[in-house]
């Protein structure tokens, strides 16, 4: 699967918890991305965030999403990984919306 495709099941999973009482994956993925926003690039919390975007094992994914890939200066996949990473904290409110863009940037020569 493609980061891409990560980023959908995750957005699936965030969708079918809207109006729910117990919404796990919002859960998560709020509380990890306001943690990894106040701790910064390399801090655990952030590698958390961005590990559940990589398909388990795949360490190119995660690599790309880390920013450890050689791609630390190019502006439009920091800009992809700032989007992913901001649109965490406003789950579920922004849920339709998770990850679209950044996700397409994130894939290019993997």
């Amino acid at each position: 699967m493609s980061i891409r495709d990560n980023v959908k099941e995750i957005r699936k999973k965030m969708l079918l918890e809207v109006g729910e009482n117990e919404r796990p994956t919002c859960d998560t993925i709020s509380a990890l991305g306001l943690l990894a926003i106040h701790n910064g690039r390399n801090s655990d919390e952030w590698k958390q965030y961005m590990t559940l975007f990589a398909e388990p094992g795949n360490e190119t994914q995660l690599a790309r999403l880390l920013a450890t890939d050689g791609t630390e200066n190019n502006a439009a996949m920091n800009r992809a990984r700032a989007y992913l990473l901001a649109d965490g904290p406003c789950t579920p409110d922004t849920v339709l919306n998770f990850g679209k863009g950044a996700s397409e940037t994130l894939d290019q020569g993997l």
